[in-house]
């Protein structure tokens, strides 16, 4: 080697070639994606007290599980976009379906 030549050194990252498996949806995101038997996706929920004032008191429908075991993926009623929330958080709404209002 002499004075001005440079050695080609080739890098590899593992991390790199995961994100990018992600991101161009070759692979699935690992980890543990359960899905959360209390609510089930499209049950009707309303967020607890506990959750803060900004979103007390709000409804909506979950639309999954999130990544973590204990997480909830959910619209609110009137958005447009999922939020994700704890399941601690949450309150199943009862639904009427033992009800007889059909004639």
């Amino acid at each position: 080697m002499t004075f001005g030549e440079r050695k080609r050194v080739e890098v590899h990252f593992a991390r790199q070639s995961r994100c990018r498996d992600f991101i161009h949806g070759e692979r699935g995101m690992p980890g543990p994606t359960p899905t959360n038997l209390q609510f089930p996706a499209g049950s009707r929920i309303r967020v607890t007290p506990a959750a803060g004032r900004r979103l007390a008191g709000r409804t909506g429908t979950v639309i999954g599980a999130g990544y973590y075991p204990k997480s909830i993926r959910l619209v609110l009623d009137g958005s447009k976009l999922p939020i994700t929330l704890h399941a601690d958080y949450l309150a199943p709404i009862e639904s009427d379906i033992g009800s007889n209002t059909s004639d």
